[in-house]
């Protein structure tokens, strides 16, 4: 990483004071990838001071709109949700886990709907067990095209590579894995997942 531990907090001051000066603002997501080594460390540094600012009078997060604080929401993978991150995320925290790109093919190579479907029960699974029944998530899915879930995929020098449905009514898709996934881990009634969070509302993504 290219910043230190004090810049780390620095920056988490500088973006609880700019968004909590926001009253339509109830809470923030963060989205910094790749959420591992090496960048971790600072990294957990920076969501540890933004949690704590978000629950501060300091920067006017705590007011009579918000008597308990601003929430915090990082996205990252299952297997990244560590108890260091929701001990950073602190009592308003959460994570969106990702339930897209979940292979570790190059990006350009479609996952099947089934092979997706058996990827998202095991990050679900994942993402259970490392909260410990104790710390709320919210579970992100495809509505859109990602680098391993898609319809059509155009390459640089015009290869179009073909995937599988979003959604479709007549054959399997992705978005009917979603929903199968959601049943086998009865994911609904786990007391602690926050809800569904669709990866954008798009006819056209592009990667990089």
């Amino acid at each position: 990483s290219k910043i230190n531990a004090s810049d780390a907090r620095t920056w988490a001051d500088k973006t609880a004071a700019l968004y909590c000066s926001f009253p339509q603002v109830s809470g923030i997501q963060i989205d910094l990838e790749p959420f591992r080594a090496p960048y971790l460390a600072n990294l957990l540094i920076f969501l540890e001071q933004l949690s704590n600012d978000l629950l501060s009078k300091d920067f006017f997060c705590v007011n009579s709109l918000y008597p308990e604080g601003r929430s915090l929401g990082v996205f990252l993978f299952a297997e990244a949700a560590t108890p260091d991150v929701y001990k950073a995320l602190g009592p308003n925290g959460y994570t969106i886990i990702s339930g897209y790109d979940l292979s570790d093919a190059p990006a350009g190579v479609p996952s099947t709907p089934a092979q997706f479907g058996s990827a998202l029960v095991n990050a679900i699974n994942v993402a259970i067990q490392n909260g410990n029944n104790t710390n709320k998530f919210v579970l992100g899915i495809p509505a859109a095209a990602s680098t391993h879930e898609f319809y059509q995929y155009k390459m640089a020098n015009g290869t179009v590579v073909q995937g599988y449905p979003l959604w479709s009514n007549k054959t399997d898709s992705y978005l009917a894995q979603a929903y199968k996934a959601r049943q086998a881990t009865n994911l609904e009634k786990n007391t602690y997942f926050l809800g569904k969070s669709l990866w954008g509302v798009s006819t056209l993504m592009s990667y990089p």
